[in-house]
């Protein structure tokens, strides 16, 4: 039996651990660290231990890529 990955939906409250981020944006949590270490990553915050990406900083990682890649063009 195949698997198939299903999409998230963003999860309640908004902010997400950064395997759910991956999830949600499709891509690998080792991608994450890549763009992290070049910069490129959204901002994280630290909720006691946990690093979790909040929904402004995911948007602004959106909007930040769409102005990119439209230079790019």
């Amino acid at each position: 039996m195949r698997k198939t990955r299903v999409r998230r939906e963003r999860p309640p409250g908004g902010d997400f651990e950064i395997s759910e981020w991956c999830s949600f944006r499709r891509i690998s949590v080792s991608m994450f660290y890549r763009l992290d270490s070049q910069g490129k990553a959204p901002a994280t915050v630290y909720t006691g231990r946990r690093r979790t990406i909040t929904a402004e900083a995911d948007r602004a990682w959106v909007q930040a890529n769409q102005i990119a890649s439209s230079d790019n063009s």
